[in-house]
């Protein structure tokens, strides 16, 4: 017998070129990867992608890339923190119902954004999975990518990448300080507002608050700031108050917004009656809320207004006067001035000079003016000494007060004698502008009557509407009560009851 010896050379090519060909080897064909020397044996059938190497003891084994699917009943954040760090629930569906040699687990994550090679240096290992259904906590400062591996030698794996929507950012309202000591009693909540985050993913912060029990919130500060530690004067209602921040424009989440976690604060508000010596609401007729200085209506018609209804004037014939009274001066009329705070709301309809409130009986009887000055929208407050024009400190605004439009006016004076006394506030903001004196100013007089809507002679005529007309002896509210006034009247709630 003749022995022919016949050399047989097993099928090979380097790595990348058979897993770009992708061959299909014959049954029991082998093949070898010339760079790496691990081999594969085919079945007739599988690409070469699909197949198995072969192992040292000459036994394959199996290994399947897995399909990750994020349920919908799944849980992102938690609003408990109190920094960026997100904590939370992913809920993965696995396919791993063919046979696995070794134990399935999320093996590997990147940050979002970064380059990193996925690997076992980035190996983020939460456990093996049990079974088709796994809730796996995480807790991370950015959004990550996750892959499920099955693993089998301790380094060679394979699985299916799947990105996870995080949230980049959590705001967090502290504790608040309730100070009950300070403006006499009245409470006062001071809120800390702290956000650690050093890269938050949001628009902006908003500070929210709603009376406990309420199910919509209402937005009391706007923009605040996301990297720092700020200590805001919050409302004083007279309810119990609910806080909340809440980011705006967050990507990844329901609504794009992620409300932090929620105070409660029980405020004693503050006492809008106190000190009040007259209040007009205008609600179909011009009589004193504190029933001492009912007005004398001079055809004033009325209409929806801010709060209620309101009172119409034409700018000719339609104001209403309010007698002399003790209470009504803001002096002792022996140069001694005393405090006050007159607000009301105004709405406009023509750019002409026009008084609204004036204690002027003559140019010879003259206590004080607000008004309104041309189309410039400006706010002036004069006050006169001894009844005479000559002797006058006045206050100007800016040019605020636009046509058409509604707005809160608040005019305080602190008693001082001078025009540096005087502010004047749009919409709680400080618009006082400019000062001057002319004279020799000594205190207000105390002899005129009110005008509301028009100048004693019937001159400067106010067009418009006015509402919610509140003056004060002997308090000067606080940025606070201007703030807290504003609120509840622009929604249309009365502050008097």
């Amino acid at each position: 017998m003749t022995v022919i010896n016949v050399p047989i050379q097993t099928k090979g090519d380097t790595a990348s070129n058979l897993a770009s060909e992708n061959p299909v080897l014959l049954v029991r064909q082998e093949c070898i990867e010339t760079d790496t020397n691990k081999r594969k044996i085919g079945d007739g059938t599988k690409t070469w992608n699909e197949l198995s190497y072969v192992s040292e003891g000459g036994s394959t084994t199996t290994s399947e890339a897995f399909t990750t699917v994020l349920k919908t009943d799944k849980s992102y954040i938690s609003t408990s923190l109190n920094s960026g760090t997100q904590s939370g629930t992913i809920i993965f569906t696995v396919d791993d119902t063919s046979a696995i040699v070794g134990s399935t687990q999320i093996k590997e994550f990147v940050a979002d954004g970064n380059n990193v090679v996925f690997g076992d240096s980035a190996t983020h290992h939460f456990g093996t999975i049990a079974g088709d259904l796994v809730d796996n906590v995480f807790t991370t400062e950015n959004g990550l990518k996750y892959r499920l591996a099955l693993e089998w030698d301790g380094t060679n794996f394979v699985g299916s990448i799947y990105e996870v929507n995080t949230v980049n950012y959590i705001p967090q309202l502290n504790a608040p300080v309730l100070d009950t000591a300070t403006n006499g009693g009245i409470g006062e909540v001071d809120i800390t507002l702290t956000d650690t985050n050093t890269s938050p993913n949001e628009a902006g912060i908003n500070l929210d608050y709603r009376a406990v029990g309420d199910t919509d919130w209402t937005t009391y500060k706007t923009a605040l700031p996301d990297t720092t530690t700020d200590k805001y004067e919050a409302l004083s209602l007279n309810a119990n108050l609910q806080f909340s921040l809440v980011a705006i424009g967050v990507t990844g989440v329901s609504n794009n917004s992620v409300r932090s976690n929620i105070i409660t604060l029980t405020t004693s508000g503050y006492d809008y009656t106190t000190d009040l010596v007259a209040a007009y609401k205008l609600n179909g007729n011009v009589t004193d809320y504190t029933t001492n200085n009912d007005g004398v209506n001079n055809g004033v018609t009325f209409s929806t207004g801010k709060v209620g209804d309101a009172g119409e004037f034409d700018g000719s014939t339609k104001y209403f006067s309010i007698a002399n009274a003790t209470d009504l001066n803001f002096t002792d009329g022996a140069g001694n001035d005393t405090p006050f705070t007159v607000a009301f709301w105004i709405n406009r309809n023509v750019g002409v000079k026009q008084h609204i409130i004036s204690k002027y009986n003559s140019n010879s009887n003259i206590d004080y003016v607000i008004s309104m000055d041309l189309a410039s929208g400006n706010i002036y407050v004069n006050m006169y000494s001894g009844g005479a024009t000559s002797n006058r400190i006045r206050t100007v605004s800016t040019d605020s007060v636009t046509l058409n439009n509604w707005h809160r006016i608040v005019v305080t004076y602190d008693g001082s004698a001078t025009a540096e006394g005087i502010n004047i506030y749009v919409d709680t903001i400080d618009v006082t502008n400019s000062y001057l004196e002319t004279g020799t100013y000594v205190g207000m007089g105390n002899g005129a009557d009110i005008y509301v809507g028009r100048k004693y002679d019937g001159n400067f005529d106010f067009t418009g509407e006015l509402d919610m007309i509140q003056m004060y002896k002997d308090r000067v509210w606080s940025q606070l009560e201007i703030d807290n006034d504003y609120l509840i009247q622009n929604a249309g709630s009365d502050t008097l009851t």
